[in-house]
């Protein structure tokens, strides 16, 4: 739309739109304004896309998690991670490591709907998704289900008859690892509350440190703590996206 546009007249381009929010009449804009400013997003986005996934990585996260504090909204962050990735990389290696990575990319951008979530991957096995939409948790059950279904073709013969691998820790000693599943912790911020991106990342590793305790596929939703203002210690980097 934008190519075919921008190759009218002049005229056309210079047209007047009418900008509306949830059905409300907001006021009117110059489309050449909202086409400079698609372009710009674009740009941004494969700046800071995460090159596996070509998802939204760190910087387009805490916008989007800052921009909707700001405005308020009633949202909740998902935070995906999966449970015996590391063993899994190590018996099978990094290559089909990266192959999980992408199936699990490729799962959630089909499995979540509306123009009111948003994707991003912050790194190695872990993804987001900021939902706008209130059946999150029905969102989140059709993921796993998809992801059960299909992670029995990443493993040979052999270790899905044993239902995992076994490989060595530290010590050279054998642990068994189960078949990979996938942990879904999810917060519910109070914008009053949360004053920027650093602290809903915060609550969101919270939850999902919980939902890997549980093990197995599962999705939990943590808690809201009235009046919590994190822990003294700075955020990990690696948990915050």
């Amino acid at each position: 739309m934008q190519t075919l546009l921008t190759e009218q007249d002049s005229d056309v381009v210079n047209n007047d739109i009418l900008i509306v929010r949830g059905g409300y009449y907001l006021g009117t804009g110059h489309l050449k304004d909202l086409l400079k400013r698609i372009t710009e997003l674009k740009i941004q986005n494969a700046t800071y896309s995460n090159p596996l996934t070509l998802l939204p990585g760190n910087v387009p996260i805490h916008r989007e998690v800052d921009r909707r504090l700001s405005n308020g909204d009633d949202f909740f962050v998902a935070y995906f991670d999966l449970n015996d990735f590391k063993p899994f990389n190590d018996y099978f290696g990094y290559a089909k490591g990266d192959t999980v990575i992408q199936m699990l990319g490729s799962i959630i951008k089909e499995e979540v709907t509306g123009d009111n979530n948003f994707i991003g991957h912050i790194g190695g096995d872990d993804f987001v998704v900021v939902f706008g939409d209130q059946d999150w948790q029905q969102q989140c059950e059709r993921i796993l289900n998809s992801f059960n279904n299909n992670v029995l073709e990443l493993y040979d013969e052999n270790t899905r008859r044993e239902g995992g691998v076994w490989t060595k820790n530290r010590e050279g000693e054998l642990r068994f690892h189960p078949i990979l599943s996938l942990a879904i912790g999810v917060v519910n911020p109070n914008p009053c509350e949360s004053d920027s991106h650093h602290f809903v990342a915060e609550l969101a590793a919270k939850a999902k440190k919980s939902a890997k305790q549980k093990g197995g596929n599962v999705v939990y939703l943590q808690p809201y703590q009235h009046g919590y203002t994190g822990s003294s210690r700075a955020v990990d980097n690696r948990l915050e996206f």
